[in-house]
């Protein structure tokens, strides 16, 4: 599928439908509804799979900035009365195909009530239902900037954009602590977070640098020699960033990743990489592209960590303790922030 979204399954032995999704720090699991025991098993994996469908073609829709095409109302419709809509079945499980995203979300939601229409009973239609507005819902606050519940899932889908509010939570929190990145993984949208860890970065390179008396360009090769770490999210970023720009660096380097996620070829006329003819490469993303946005925030920060490491090299070993170094280096990292 390419994206990390809800995920659907059945569990026969409790007879129950479970659902799960990430939150950029583990996943949280919840059941559901209780599965009718004269369902056929064979029905109830359809539904799990059109649910699972659904949920990745609505964060497709927000990784893409295309929530307000999303109509709640017509969705819905599709799955109480899926007669009125075609749903001729979905073979194909990529959501980041060439049919326009609301047909796609109908058809799909369609095919859902298809299968929800042999369900005996209400009681099952009508949690599956309210499982699918909690989903519609989920995505509508993320458009809004709120990350928290359910729509934290928002955190692993990279959008195209930085929302200024997002970039300015980001710094808030690495002021706070710019070496740890688990509150930039569980509650920024990754492009923005990004973004905001790239001038710290860079700070902490000439942090190091000064410390050790190399430049800034010394201190990556240096890192990866002490860390015996192949830190190529960061030396790909430092090499773009002085003739791009912050945020079309982390745009290039997440579209690339979401690319080759789905299966795109991505070539470009560049010097590097295997040529294919007429002129063009072949340019491989250096994220994975199953989590291009928590993979690049992760790797930015740790970035980060191993300047920290550099640094600690030319501390003199009588120094104070390691707790006191650690806090010194943020303290100069914040004060080189501030004058970038």
């Amino acid at each position: 599928m390419g994206l990390t979204v809800t995920t659907y399954a059945h569990d026969p032995a409790a007879s129950t439908l479970l659902g799960c999704w990430p939150t950029g720090d583990g996943a949280v699991a919840h059941r559901v509804a209780r599965v009718p025991k004269n369902l056929h098993p064979l029905l109830t994996r359809r539904a799990v799979t059109a649910l699972t469908m659904l949920s990745g073609r609505l964060w497709l829709a927000y990784s893409e900035s295309a929530v307000d095409r999303i109509d709640p109302a017509r969705v819905t419709a599709a799955l109480t009365d899926s007669s009125a809509f075609d749903a001729d079945g979905f073979d194909d499980p990529d959501p980041g195909g060439d049919e326009p995203l609301p047909e796609a979300l109908v058809e799909v939601a369609a095919a859902l009530g298809d299968t929800l229409e042999l369900a005996p009973g209400r009681v099952f239609r009508e949690a599956v239902l309210a499982e699918v507005r909690a989903e519609l819902a989920a995505v509508a606050a993320a458009e809004r900037g709120d990350l928290t519940g359910r729509a934290a899932q928002a955190v692993v889908h990279p959008r195209p954009d930085a929302p200024p509010g997002q970039v300015a939570a980001a710094h808030t929190l690495l002021h706070t602590d710019p070496l740890d990145p688990r509150p930039l993984l569980t509650g920024v949208e990754p492009n923005a977070a990004a973004v905001a860890v790239l001038p710290w970065l860079r700070a902490a390179t000439r942090v190091a640098a000064r410390r050790i008396g190399h430049t800034a360009d010394d201190v990556v090769a240096l890192a990866e020699a002490i860390t015996h770490e192949d830190l190529a999210v960061v030396r790909h970023v430092l090499a773009a960033t002085p003739v791009l720009d912050d945020p079309t660096v982390v745009h290039h380097l997440l579209q690339e990743a979401m690319l080759a996620a789905r299966g795109r070829m991505i070539v470009c006329c560049d010097a590097h990489g295997e040529p294919v003819g007429d002129g063009r490469r072949v340019v491989e993303t250096v994220l994975d592209p199953r989590e291009p946005g928590p993979d690049l925030v992760g790797g930015l920060v740790r970035g980060i960590q191993c300047c920290l490491r550099v640094w600690l090299d030319g501390v003199p070993p009588d120094a104070v303790s390691p707790l006191g170094l650690r806090e010194r280096f943020v303290d100069e990292l914040r004060t080189a922030v501030r004058t970038i």
